[in-house]
């Protein structure tokens, strides 16, 4: 697809999330359309944060790269070299010596005598799933009963929580392709991946409103 396609509509719903925000447009729509529902509130706040992100990326990838293609190279590549020797660290400890190999787009992961060999390449950054994470974070505790301090301890928790899930994920797909082959492999790469998410973040809501003094309603706690 030309990746100027989804930057025009990343431009639209990020324009339209911030038209819709503004007080003046939510009084003139009051009559037809019921702004203040907590849903639709999450989505355009969701879109709007979403497009904070998305857009000065999609800048910065340009100004980098010299083109987009959404996968970030720039952002996510960072991310794989952080996350690699997490995944070596935890695949020591179940007695796999493994070395890590920068190639083009990613690095591959190599058992100590190359019988075995996975590549971690762009989409395997999560980069995707930690966007979405951070959006709608900040969405849902836009309104919520907690201070500052305690919202950014959640979100930083949040995020450290997500990028450990997708560290679990590469390891858990590098030794099912070792010991049972690639089909199980690409069989658990179509899966692992959002159901580790949703079990992280049904966790992590559950620990935010149980010992995070999350709660929903107006914050009117300051920092």
């Amino acid at each position: 697809m030309n990746p100027v396609i989804p930057l025009v509509f990343a431009g639209i719903y990020f324009g339209v999330a911030i038209l819709l925000n503004l007080k003046r447009m939510q009084k003139a729509l009051s009559d037809k359309i019921n702004l203040s529902s907590p849903m639709i509130l999450f989505s355009l706040r969701f879109f709007m944060i979403l497009g904070l992100m998305i857009l000065p990326a999609a800048a910065y990838e340009f100004y980098s790269t010299g083109s987009i293609d959404f996968r970030f190279h720039s952002i996510a590549m960072p991310m794989i070299y952080v996350m690699t020797p997490c995944v070596q660290v935890i695949l020591s400890v179940l007695g796999l010596s493994t070395n890590a190999i920068p190639e083009e787009g990613g690095i591959t992961l190599a058992l100590a005598d190359n019988s075995f060999m996975v590549f971690v390449g762009i989409l395997c950054s999560g980069v995707t799933s930690l966007s979405v994470f951070v959006a709608a974070f900040i969405a849902l505790a836009w309104d919520m009963k907690a201070d500052i301090p305690k919202k950014a301890g959640m979100l930083i928790i949040g995020v450290l929580g997500t990028i450990f899930s997708n560290i679990i994920r590469i390891s858990t797909l590098f030794v099912v392709g070792l010991y049972y082959g690639t089909d199980a492999m690409t069989l658990m790469h179509t899966h692992l991946g959002w159901i580790l998410y949703f079990l992280w973040i049904t966790i992590f809501w559950f620990l935010a409103f149980k010992f995070g003094g999350m709660k929903f309603g107006k914050n009117k706690a300051t920092a």
